[in-house]
């Protein structure tokens, strides 16, 4: 029964965020260059802040909002919102590759955390 109880409790707990090598780093910082000179100027694209344009989700929240296998062949293939001021795009693989690679390092349930709150707001609905 203990065994039962604490097999549940541990799917809760998000997994540990994987170690960065230098090659994910490098890929991460060149995709937070693309985020900043193509998606900054509506979303936010760091840890924490608002959008400037209210109605663009942060980044950070992508992974809440779509699978994380999805976004990449969604950025290679274009992505297509229903908001007008959404520009319609298309990535390279390379692009796509960095983009998702800044994506994972900013995801807030990826990183170390004992802040209950912040836990919490990992796995509430948007």
């Amino acid at each position: 029964m203990l065994t039962a109880g604490l097999l549940a409790l541990s799917a809760c707990v998000p997994p540990a965020p994987v170690a960065q090598t230098p090659v994910l780093q490098a890929a991460a910082t060149e995709g937070g260059d693309y985020a900043e000179q193509r998606c900054a100027a509506c979303h936010a694209i760091t840890l924490t802040g608002a959008s400037p344009l209210p109605k663009a989700p942060p980044l950070r929240d992508l992974f809440k909002r779509y699978a994380r296998d999805d976004l990449r062949d969604a950025f290679m293939n274009g992505t297509h919102v229903g908001d007008p001021a959404m520009p319609a795009f298309h990535m390279s693989a390379e692009e796509a590759d960095r983009l998702v690679a800044y994506l994972r390092s900013i995801d807030p349930c990826a990183q170390p955390s004992e802040d209950r709150a912040s836990m919490e707001r990992c796995f509430a609905p948007l």
